[in-house]
């Protein structure tokens, strides 16, 4: 992937350091297609037979996911719980993501890519960062929002 190539070029020369996650969101008439990498989110809030739902369109790329997991270590990497959360080799949470250079063996770029249908009882995309679900549930953002 060209972008996480030039950020890991940059890493290297000393421009930049660190790494970054990312959800987009493509609308082609009736289709989402979403691409995640890392711990973003993308849901859903329909309202079917007047009941609010919600929907997780995306997976979050977490240490703790048991798919990313085993990839990780099949590479001969760890996941390691510190303080109560999964780490990458006791390092980072999140088990993909653009840039990290230093892990960048075990935490990869490649985005997850999904479409979902749209319907007329869909009402909304929200798509965040870990800074939000973090503290709050899929439902509670959905609730706020509404």
């Amino acid at each position: 992937m060209a972008i996480n190539e030039e950020i890991l070029k940059r890493e290297k020369d000393g421009h930049c350091e660190g790494g970054a996650t990312a959800v987009t969101l493509l609308i082609r008439g009736n289709k989402a297609v979403l691409s995640n990498t890392g711990d973003c989110r993308a849901i859903m809030v329909a309202k079917r037979d007047k009941v609010p739902q919600v929907t997780q369109l995306t997976t979050d790329h977490k240490a703790s996911n048991d798919q990313e997991k085993q990839r990780i270590e099949e590479h001969g990497g760890m996941v390691l719980y510190v303080k109560g959360v999964a780490r990458v080799n006791g390092r980072l949470a999140v088990a993909r993501a653009f840039g990290d250079a230093e892990l960048s063996q075990l935490v990869i770029a490649d985005p997850e890519v999904t479409v979902h249908e749209l319907h007329k009882e869909d009402e909304f995309i929200v798509m965040a960062s870990d800074g939000l679900w973090d503290v709050m549930t899929n439902e509670q953002v959905a609730s706020c929002i509404r």
